[in-house]
């Protein structure tokens, strides 16, 4: 019988859970998402997006200088709102004035709330005035119900951008989607732009979402290049990007990532916290994107969870993580193993406590 009793619809039955409740408020203490669902192997950033700017307005416009007043701006287009042709008093250097004047079509985008003051957004080019009008007009789409759906598609369709700012809202935007949903984005990206993207060490802390993305290639390539860049990162002994490359390893070699994992990381105890903890992140979203698959996959679920044991070897002071996880797969393992940590409380503060305390509880008899 799998260890990992795979569930497809995993939320109710953790509704049912008598400690479900508690579990939560601690969760959300202790592991801060960047948004509900979101990947945390992305490592989005936790700031407001341009989109979350831009929707959240009552009026929007475009604007250039006034030939005839200076630090002040005139609308050239209304994008939200009622039209206007009032100047607006703002101050701005004399650097983003030469900006305006050497760049044809460029804008000040700017925003307010009705009967408020105008709040400066973003400096737009040309290209980047365009895809702000589109970002705009899709507001009632994306706030209607599965408008978020719509709203990571159309910026996954500009991950691979030639402009830094787009690009940059692409990928926050799509950063902070959930990762079965990533998954499903993957194919829509070309390879060799991810490629592309990958090989430059400059863009090296975007690296994680399109890390994620060549993990769905069934490429032999993407495989080799997936345990490549795993090696490089694991001599170096760094933590940057590490569980988003550790997650692409599993995807393409399913239980010999698993056990290249726990050889590299949960059976060495010379590896640092970071590397360890981003070791365990890989492991946690992989087990929950197997608990709630349409398609079961138990022997690399069993897999997993057998890993779990090994790093309760040498890892104990991870107890707390891996009982939160069993308990939310609903997954009866390491029950001797979590007994004996509990009662040496090695490296356990009150939450490891806590969390191994109610595993123990529900599943120890």
């Amino acid at each position: 019988m799998s260890l990992l009793r795979i569930r497809r619809r995993i939320v109710p039955k953790l509704f049912g859970h008598r400690y479900f409740g508690i579990l939560v408020l601690i969760l959300a203490a202790v592991i801060p998402l960047q948004e509900a669902g979101a990947c945390p192997a992305c490592a989005a950033d936790s700031r407001q997006t341009l989109a979350d700017s831009l929707l959240g307005y009552d009026d929007i416009v475009f604007a250039g200088t006034d030939p005839g007043s200076s630090f002040s701006l005139v609308p050239v287009e209304t994008l939200r709102g009622p039209e206007t042709s009032e100047g607006i008093e703002m101050f701005f250097d004399s650097a983003t004035e030469l900006r305006l004047k050497s760049s044809p079509g460029s804008v000040i985008v700017l925003a307010r709330m009705t009967g408020r003051t105008w709040q400066y957004i973003a400096f737009a080019d040309e290209e980047y005035r365009d895809f702000i009008r589109n970002v705009v007009s899709y507001r009632d789409r994306w706030l209607a119900p599965y408008g978020n759906i719509e709203r990571v598609r159309f910026f996954s369709r500009n991950l691979t951008s030639s402009h830094p700012l787009i690009w940059k809202d692409a990928y926050s935007e799509v950063a902070r989607a959930p990762y079965s949903r990533i998954k499903d984005l993957a194919p829509n990206v070309p390879k060799e732009d991810i490629y592309s993207i990958l090989d430059n060490d400059q863009s090296g802390k975007w690296h994680a979402l399109y890390a994620l993305m060549l993990g769905q290639s069934e490429d032999p390539r993407a495989r080799s290049y997936i345990g490549d860049r795993v090696e490089t990162i694991q001599r170096a002994g760094s933590a940057t990007n590490l569980s988003a490359w550790l997650i692409a390893l599993i995807e393409t070699r399913e239980e010999a990532g698993v056990e290249m994992i726990e050889e590299l990381y949960f059976a060495n105890s010379k590896r640092s916290s970071d590397e360890i903890a981003q070791a365990l992140m890989c492991m946690s979203i992989i087990g929950d994107e197997l608990a709630s698959a349409e398609t079961a996959q138990p022997a690399l679920a069993d897999r997993i969870v057998e890993s779990y044991g090994v790093l309760l070897e040498y890892h104990p002071m991870k107890a707390g993580y891996v009982a939160m996880d069993l308990t939310r797969w609903d997954v009866r393992a390491h029950i001797e193993k979590l007994s004996q940590i509990r009662e040496s409380s090695a490296g356990m503060n009150s939450t490891d406590t806590y969390l191994v305390d109610s595993y123990l509880s529900s599943y120890g008899r």
